[in-house]
């Protein structure tokens, strides 16, 4: 499966945002994020998002996929973020 030009723009927004969120915690703490979010884990969503639709057959990942790998990564690699590994 492929994104979509909009799952794709989606996102690359979260990512954007995310990449924010960990700076600015990074600014305020005084401290470098445990898990520095690089392209690396933006092609991990992208992954996830893609096997997500493979798993309904789907030949396109579309907004809902990439909804649920963004609701994945915040739970799992967020958190760790958050709570310095």
């Amino acid at each position: 499966p492929r994104l979509t030009r909009k799952a794709a723009d989606m996102l690359k927004n979260h990512y954007v945002s995310f990449r924010r969120e960990t700076k600015l915690q990074a600014e305020e703490s005084g401290q470098i994020s445990a898990i520095p979010l690089t392209v690396r884990q933006l092609e991990s969503l992208i992954r996830i998002a893609e096997s997500l639709a493979k798993m309904q057959l789907s030949e396109e990942a579309n907004e809902d996929h990439v909804k649920e790998a963004v609701r994945l990564f915040k739970v799992s690699t967020l958190k760790a973020t958050k709570e310095g590994g």
